[in-house]
């Protein structure tokens, strides 16, 4: 299938998943070679800072100049751009507070706003880091964790409080294949997950201990190369080098999909969450998405892309275009998949005839009389949900409809809708570059959304 399929043709069953594309923007930006970039994708639809990757063969003519780190927002505008003074960038990643947070070669970390401008937050991960030299690092939305050449893990849980803490040493030879950063609500604040030859190692401030254990015993990982960890924290999906796709809980307890082969040979390029739901693995030319049963459909893309795990969906960003990949709620489908006979549908269907003066309006409401308040309901949450202005202007006006047969409804309720997509649909402006769904929103508050708007020196968006 086309992944640049727009509008409900775009709608795609992969087992009991039903997942749909939207169509954010087409990007404005130039000169841009996201395959050469090193990249880091700020969540909550939040901006995205790149630099030159440097362990990626580039030609350059002349002297190697400074790494020029550009920061961008969703449709490709550029918000900022400095010159990283260092000789390269080991990491870079999101704080929650959407500050960039940089690392050197030393395990020097500097902050930087959406607009490049240095802040005064800087600290450095250890002397150890110096010493022993990086071999990898995790930029996460509270802190930074490093694994030097002598695989000790050192790590600052809260960089507004910023203290290097050793965790426990990880018992291997040779160095990890990869790493991720589980944040837990225990007392050692996190957990180390490390791709292994033979397998991973979980490691905190206490130990440091391979979960293979726990697996049952005509089971074992062999050499993981990919880690990802859903957004929620409470699955972790790990890519083996064999070719298969593992996916377990947090606490490696459970296996829910135990070696899936994908049809495709090799490894993905990137693997990331499309919310909770599924797994996308990124091929050349090719996207795989992965549900959590095993089942799979796969989509064309001929560029190359940079994936952004979001709570609810997963960002596909291009050198031309920005799309959502997302999965169906069963307010959707209720209201706009033809197939539908539930009240939702049926009221979305009398205001249709409303509209045309069709007398077979009034019939279908009383078909749903007894579950109009429902029907208004499920309309108004699809309002909230789609990303096309027509669609939710169709569902706002089907639950007015219903509301003025329906007195036990709150009037507050469509009222309140309409305000939230007023702010969403302000940010969603090509403009402005900020693809915020309804449920992050929801999440992050509107104080915080309010608050990302002033740092963008957004605000005359509140008033228009």
């Amino acid at each position: 299938m086309d992944a640049d399929t727009k509008g409900e043709d775009s709608w795609q069953r992969c087992g009991e998943l039903e997942v749909m594309w939207d169509w954010l923007y087409d990007m404005v930006w130039e000169n841009v070679a996201l395959e050469s970039m090193r990249v880091a994708c700020c969540p909550y639809g939040g901006p995205t800072a790149m630099v030159r990757d440097n362990r990626k063969m580039v030609l350059l003519r002349g002297a190697t100049a400074p790494p020029l780190v550009r920061i961008f927002n969703c449709a490709g505008h550029e918000m900022g751009r400095f010159m990283w003074s260092g000789t390269q960038v080991v990491s870079m990643g999101w704080s929650q507070e959407q500050e960039l947070l940089l690392v050197d070669p030393k395990g020097q970390v500097r902050a930087f706003s959406v607009h490049g401008r240095q802040l005064p937050l800087e600290f450095s991960l250890g002397e150890a880091c110096e010493t022993e030299g990086i071999a990898d690092c995790c930029v996460y939305s509270s802190g930074v964790v490093v694994l030097t050449q002598a695989n000790h893990i050192w790590a600052v849980t809260d960089i507004n409080e910023p203290r290097p803490q050793r965790l426990a040493d990880p018992p291997l030879e040779d160095l990890p294949r990869c790493m991720d950063v589980l944040v837990t609500q225990n007392p050692q604040g996190v957990e180390v997950i490390l791709g292994c030859a033979d397998g991973i190692v979980v490691a905190d401030a206490q130990q440091a201990i391979s979960p293979d254990r726990m697996l049952p015993d005509d089971q074992t990982l062999g050499a993981v190369s990919i880690i990802a960890i859903s957004p929620n924290g409470e699955f972790v999906a790990l890519f083996v080098e064999s070719g298969a796709l593992i996916v377990m809980l947090q606490d490696f307890t459970t296996t829910l999909l135990p070696n899936f082969t994908p049809p495709i040979d090799g490894q993905p390029l990137q693997m990331a969450w499309c919310g909770n739901d599924a797994i996308v693995l990124y091929y050349d030319g090719v996207l795989m998405l992965v549900s959590s049963t095993g089942d799979w459909v796969t989509f064309n893309s001929p560029e190359p892309v940079v994936l952004a795990s979001e709570p609810d969906g997963l960002r596909v960003i291009s050198t031309k275009r920005h799309r959502l990949l997302r999965s169906v709620d069963d307010a959707m489908r209720q209201v706009l998949s033809p197939e539908s006979e539930g009240p939702g549908r049926q009221l979305f269907l009398a205001r249709q005839a409303f509209d045309e003066q069709d007398a077979k309006a009034d019939k279908i409401l009383r078909g749903i009389k007894s579950d109009l308040q429902e029907a208004v309901q499920t309309c108004v949450e699809v309002a909230g949900a789609v990303w096309d202005t027509n669609t939710q202007r169709s569902v706002l006006k089907a639950a007015c409809y219903g509301r003025a047969f329906c007195n036990q409804f709150p009037s507050h309720t469509i009222y309140e809708m309409c305000q939230k997509l007023r702010v969403l649909n302000a940010v969603r402006d090509a403009a402005v570059g900020w693809p915020l769904t309804m449920a992050q929103m929801d999440t992050l508050t509107l104080p915080v959304v309010i608050s990302r708007w002033c740092k963008q020196f957004l605000c005359h968006c509140l008033v228009s």
